[in-house]
């Protein structure tokens, strides 16, 4: 089988880009499939700086993912955001310490210190900018993209209310490299149905 590496940009904060990582992280597991997290910050994105405001807690959480990826530890950014991404969603927690779920990602917890270093809004910025030339200036998270050079390909979505189960989740993602490849094809959309439905696991 031939390997893949998908670039996904997430805010801990969205719950719709939640859903949509637990689908494509089992996808992967099913398929050769490599995940890199890349952040993207909707309190960058909309000018929020409400200090108690979800995307302001989003962003402080970004800024310990580029720490931990500063630190050599990239490989381990997936295990730090389903850390986050558990607790934030799935269990409905809004108030836990970062330094409780770097630590349970097997994170040195010294990291979750960079949640106030604003300097790593630079890095975060950059890969927005990179997320936007390939999306769109007007999209959010989650995008995805993969491929090289003049083969790259990214986009704005999926956006998942839902965990689909196992049949439709593979569907769905030949579908969206089959639709990636026609190079005139640019957006489709429908109406949402309602908020996310948590927590994003089942049993199938």
């Amino acid at each position: 089988m031939t390997e893949m590496r998908i670039d996904f940009w997430f805010d801990p904060a969205c719950p719709y880009t939640w859903v949509t990582s637990r689908w494509l992280c089992r996808h992967a597991s099913e398929s050769s499939i490599t995940i890199d997290w890349r952040p993207f910050s909707l309190a960058i994105l909309h000018g929020d700086d409400d200090p108690g405001s979800p995307a302001q807690r989003g962003l402080r959480q970004l800024r310990v993912v580029e720490a931990v990826r500063k630190a050599g530890f990239e490989a381990q950014i997936g295990h730090l955001y389903t850390e986050l991404g558990h607790r934030t969603h799935d269990a409905g927690d809004r108030q836990f310490r970062v330094v409780d779920a770097v630590a349970a990602a097997g994170l040195p917890p010294i990291l979750a210190e960079a949640e106030h270093d604003e300097s790593i809004d630079e890095a975060i910025r950059a890969s927005m900018e990179e997320a936007s030339a390939l999306s769109g200036d007007d999209a959010g998270v989650p995008v995805i993209a993969w491929g090289d050079d003049e083969q790259r390909v990214g986009f704005f979505g999926p956006i998942l209310t839902e965990l689909p189960d196992l049949e439709a989740g593979e569907r769905l993602f030949t579908a969206i490299t089959e639709l990636a490849s026609i190079g005139c094809f640019s957006e489709l959309k429908r109406r949402r149905n309602g908020r996310p439905v948590l927590p994003a696991v089942r049993s199938d």
